[in-house]
């Protein structure tokens, strides 16, 4: 699949530092990276590497102590349409319809008319595959549908970049594998960078073009894996022993890195 030229990311040497009652902690260490247009990111870390805090920098949720972060050449100083977020939380408003909730980022901004933000909510409804849940209650939906649900809604705001907070975290694993295939279709179909963050090491390999792995705290990008398999990808990749093999390996890595924790 060929990906068009998109607008580059780039972290270089950021340090993130917060100031606890204990004294100075350093959660993020001059860590650097770059994510082209187009990519699927996929960050893995121990827990408690920093995975979260520099999803937020990138998403221009948090700060920095030191470094840089630009995007597209500019620097990245808050919040912004182009980069959409997504959480493991659903962060749905439940008295809003599945449509209302998908279009009310439109409906603050007055984008378009009313008809036009409902023909947007129903392109996503269609490409998430829940058509016939837009007058539904969040309430009446399943975990993994919320999730989906949230997914069209930051897709919805036509961001350029998608970051996604361990967004599969709290579902089953069937409903997990479930999502990681629709997200791969989502993804090939709308042409957005991702950076995904997930604890799951299988998870990091059959989503991404590469994988960001980070280092026990203070974080930073010390690894970054090429993924090596074709796409489009299916749940029988994960089965080869090439797969097996890189998932070793990372796994390795990783129980390395969190043992430095202890």
């Amino acid at each position: 699949m060929t990906k068009t030229n998109q607008s580059e990311l780039v972290v270089k040497d950021v340090v993130k530092q917060f100031q606890t009652k204990s004294g100075l902690v350093t959660a993020l260490s001059e860590t650097s990276c770059t994510i082209n247009g187009g990519e699927f990111i996929t960050l893995l870390g121990p827990s408690g590497c920093g995975k979260s805090t520099l999803l937020r920098i990138i998403g221009g949720l948090e700060t920095i102590t030191q470094g840089s972060v630009t995007f597209d050449g500019v620097p990245t100083t808050g919040p912004s349409r182009e980069r959409g977020m997504v959480f493991q939380s659903y962060t749905l408003f439940p008295w809003l319809t599945v449509e209302e909730n998908i279009t009310f980022g439109l409906d603050l901004e007055s984008k378009g008319s009313s008809k036009e933000r409902k023909e947007v909510a129903h392109r996503y409804l269609d490409l998430i595959g829940l058509s016939d849940f837009a007058k539904k209650y969040p309430t009446q939906l399943s975990g993994g549908m919320k999730q989906r649900v949230a997914i069209a809604r930051a897709l919805a705001a036509e961001p350029k970049m998608l970051l996604m907070d361990e967004p599969f975290g709290a579902l089953d694993a069937q409903t997990r594998l479930l999502m990681q295939e629709m997200l791969l279709k989502i993804w090939e179909g709308t042409n957005k960078t991702i950076v995904f963050v997930t604890h799951d090491v299988d998870e990091a390999i059959f989503l991404g073009d590469r994988v960001f792995v980070m280092s026990s705290r203070p974080g930073r990008v010390k690894r970054i894996q090429p993924v090596p398999f074709p796409r489009p990808r299916q749940y029988e990749l994960k089965r080869t022993q090439e797969f097996v093999d890189l998932s070793i390996s990372l796994t390795d890595e990783l129980r390395e890195e969190s043992s430095k924790m202890f």
